[in-house]
């Protein structure tokens, strides 16, 4: 057998080098998108992730929760969706979060057994909100 009949089977550094450049690329493309992904365990769960939305976008942004349980986030500034799912707690329900990470629940829920802390986010259902 010849010296460079062995040598062409076989990957060079180079080529190595370049497969895990290339899957590197990829993965920090499509990484933060596995990460980030929604995921409906709860009403906790979505408030934390309006949080994180609000922050990262630094803008306000509103979660509105309808009468059947379907959920949105809303950029303030733009009015666009930032994410969207099914299957949030009581209903109906708006929750501002600031761009700082401060929540408030919106004037126009029917949140009246519910109170939220604004630092953390976290419901308390044993409160109640006066109006």
């Amino acid at each position: 057998m010849q010296p460079a009949a062995l040598a062409r089977r076989a990957f060079t550094l180079v080529e190595m080098v370049v497969v895990i450049a290339i899957a590197g690329i990829a993965l920090a493309i499509v990484g933060p998108a596995l990460i980030l992904a929604p995921r409906a365990h709860g009403l906790e769960t979505i408030i934390a992730g309006a949080r994180r939305a609000a922050l990262r976008r630094s803008e306000a942004v509103s979660l509105i929760v309808g009468p059947d349980g379907q959920w949105r986030m809303v950029a303030a500034r733009s009015g666009a969706t930032v994410l969207s799912g099914a299957g949030a707690g009581p209903a109906p329900l708006k929750i501002d979060v600031s761009p700082l990470g401060l929540c408030t629940i919106g004037g126009e829920s029917d949140a009246g057994r519910m109170a939220i802390d604004p630092f953390t986010c976290a419901l308390d259902d044993s409160a109640s909100v006066s109006r």
